[in-house]
């Protein structure tokens, strides 16, 4: 069912499109849960309307989408057209990308499962992370491992894990408060008191101002964007910022 909905949906996004279409940023989901495309520019946005899932959870890499319903994991490329699909329990889904924008891990914290992508389907890691902590969000930073942000006792740690084993290779605590997100490129995006930092790999944090509702979860929506709430963040270097998103949130 979902393929259907999703073939329609890319084909009544390109019908909508003109000849000349305003830029796609990425695919965000709005306050139905809806997965939508969004186009324009920096804040300047359009949502058209088109049927699509609506989903449990979504990210989206400017390559490939990885989307969450109830009932399945599902790989999307570029267009929204299905690439893989497998069965999965109810329950929201962390996903991961590796620095060039292809699927690499996808984790379902209900269950503790870690799944890795292998170029066609989405395969099971035979060991257990019930005992890691709380997972926020996950990360791809190199073939071997897998990297996660996890709350413990208030405090969130960035622990990094070998996929050969599932055993932890790195442990450290972190400033980060929740929701927070790890993008490929290691830039990792969190709210703060007055807004969000932008912390680059070489420790250098930006700082955007925001008036913040409760948002408990932020995600990829593009290359370089981020979706919290009604909120897009640009994470592009000399280019960061925060732009709200009509009809889009809580």
């Amino acid at each position: 069912m979902i393929k259907v909905l999703l073939a329609l949906f890319g084909t009544a996004c390109a019908w909508a499109q003109p000849a000349i279409a305003p830029p796609q940023i990425g695919y965000v989901q709005d306050r139905a849960g809806v997965f939508r495309p969004v186009l324009g520019i920096a804040g300047n946005f359009l949502l058209p309307d088109a049927d699509a899932p609506v989903v449990t959870s979504a990210a989206f890499s400017g390559r490939f989408g990885l989307i969450k319903t109830d009932a399945v994991l599902a790989v999307t490329d570029v267009n929204a057209q299905i690439i893989s699909e497998m069965a999965a329990p109810s329950g929201p889904a962390l996903f991961a990308f590796t620095r060039e924008g292809e699927p690499a891990l996808a984790y379902l914290p209900n269950s503790s499962t870690l799944l890795q992508w292998n170029g066609a389907a989405f395969a099971r890691l035979a060991f257990d992370l019930s005992g890691i902590g709380s997972v926020l969000s996950i990360g791809a930073p190199d073939a071997e491992h897998a990297a996660f942000l996890v709350e413990r006792e208030d405090q969130v740690w960035d622990v990094r894990v070998v996929l050969a084993t599932g055993e932890p290779d790195s442990q450290a605590a972190t400033t980060y408060k929740p929701p927070v997100l790890m993008l490929a490129s290691g830039v990792v995006v969190g709210r703060e008191t007055g807004g969000f930092i932008i912390r680059r790999p070489d420790g250098r944090g930006i700082h955007l101002p925001a008036e913040l509702p409760d948002i408990s979860e932020v995600h990829q929506t593009g290359e370089e964007w981020v979706q919290a709430g009604n909120f897009l963040v640009r994470t592009t270097a000399g280019k960061e910022g925060i732009f709200v998103l009509p009809g889009v949130g809580p």
